[in-house]
């Protein structure tokens, strides 16, 4: 192993240590203050608000899927452009009963 990459194993468990202990101080800092009674244990979101984060995350897993598809599209010839036009309809299927029931409209 190199002293380069040594170094960067070193550095990710440092930081890994350092945010697990800045989170540990947070959860029983976070623990007290519902204990009080200051803050409500959880908070009510709108059901919109559901529908919207299921929307970003089929956008995100379409480019998620796309990068690695148009790496190998050539070497996979026709299979490919079928695959990724069912994944598309699929995706574009979603987008379009989200649209449908209003989840893209803040009003």
């Amino acid at each position: 192993m190199t002293a380069a990459g040594l170094f960067f194993i070193l550095l990710a468990l440092l930081l890994g240590l350092l945010l697990a202990a800045y989170a540990l101080v947070l959860w029983r800092r976070g623990v007290e203050v519902v204990r009080r009674g200051e803050t409500p244990s959880w908070v009510r979101y709108h059901v919109r608000f559901y529908t919207f984060a299921l929307l970003f995350i089929a956008f995100d897993m379409e480019m998620a899927y796309r990068y690695p598809w148009a790496a190998v599209f050539r070497d996979l010839g026709v299979f490919a452009y079928a695959e990724i036009g069912f994944f598309l309809t699929v995706l574009g299927l979603g987008i379009a009963y989200g649209w449908r029931e209003g989840a893209l409209e803040w009003s």
